[in-house]
């Protein structure tokens, strides 16, 4: 009687560690996989938010380099105008001197 008391003591006790040994494994697995998940998304994230900042920079660049165009085609514009008005204007008086002077 005593002995089979004393084996099912035991048992019962292996049985308890082989439990606790299986939870802690278990635990130690699910916070592996949490750490390596919130890993993963936070390196996706960023990688994310730089690819954003990077497309960001790179539209700025874009609007700032067509501004510039736009400026020196205005000032080209300008100086073809006030070159043509010149020319114009010196024709005119030229032609009128001309003129009066015949």
């Amino acid at each position: 009687v005593v002995v089979v008391v004393v084996v099912v003591v035991i048992i019962i006790i292996i049985v308890i560690i082989i439990i606790i040994i299986i939870i802690i494994i278990i635990i130690i697995i699910i916070i592996i996989v949490v750490v390596v998940v919130v890993v993963v998304v936070v390196v996706v994230v960023i990688i994310i938010i730089i690819i954003i900042i990077i497309i960001i920079i790179i539209m700025i660049i874009i609007i700032i380099i067509i501004i510039i165009i736009i400026i020196i085609i205005i000032i080209i514009m300008i100086i073809v105008v006030v070159v043509v008005v010149t020319v114009v204007v010196v024709v005119v008086v030229v032609v009128v001197v001309v003129v009066v002077v015949v």
